[in-house]
């Protein structure tokens, strides 16, 4: 094998490890292959160090975009840039995640760090708005800033989605790009400790004696 052909061979090793993520530099858990999913999944919110997050932004239409607008369903933030391959890769599996959980209160927001300071957050917003129509994202994404970043343990590699269940709290952190299956899961597990609306309290007492 020449050395221009072992060239092109390393690069392109490296490319395939890159795509998981923009920067490797934290471990990622939960990628394909695992022969259990909800196992995995189960096993990574018991580890899962909560930390506390909070936004309260205008979203890249100018609209208010904010935590608290969601109090009660279950978050998912997407740390993301439309610069980054696996980043883009993931919106579609985000999209189908807010078509079938949304109506049973799933939220997906989108977070987008496009190298840009605080004070010059227009043009990124421009960037993001007409990059989520071309590709047709259906949920509300903004411009996060320095103190945004502040609060998230390791900031600095992207993907990073974070899971808030309805009762506000961190309950997972994934670095890089996951599979809809693993994200689904992640849904699923979560879902399942939402609290179900209760019955009027005069349903039992309407029933007719025997």
């Amino acid at each position: 094998m020449g050395s221009r052909s072992v060239v092109i061979f390393l690069l392109s090793i490296g490319l395939a490890l890159a795509l998981p993520a923009c920067d490797d530099s934290s471990p990622r858990r939960g990628r394909a292959g695992h022969l259990n999913i909800a196992e995995e999944v189960s096993g990574l919110l018991e580890e899962n160090e909560p930390f506390e997050f909070d936004f309260d932004l205008k979203d890249v239409s100018g609209q208010k975009l904010s935590k608290s607008d969601f109090t009660g369903k279950l978050l998912i933030v997407d740390i993301w840039g439309t610069w980054c391959p696996p980043c883009r890769m993931e919106i579609p599996s985000f999209q189908a995640l807010q078509r079938e959980f949304g109506e049973r209160g799933l939220q997906v927001v989108g977070l987008n760090d496009e190298g840009t300071d605080d004070d010059d957050r227009t043009s990124a917003a421009r960037l993001v708005r007409s990059f989520g129509r071309t590709q047709g994202i259906d949920y509300p994404c903004a411009i996060i800033t320095r103190r945004i970043k502040e609060q998230v343990p390791g900031y600095g590699s992207f993907p990073t989605t974070l899971f808030i269940d309805h009762a506000g709290k961190v309950r997972l952190k994934l670095i890089g790009a996951h599979d809809l299956l693993f994200l689904k899961a992640v849904v699923e597990a979560l879902m399942k400790e939402m609290p179900v609306a209760e019955k009027a309290s005069g349903d039992a007492d309407d029933k007719p004696e025997e």
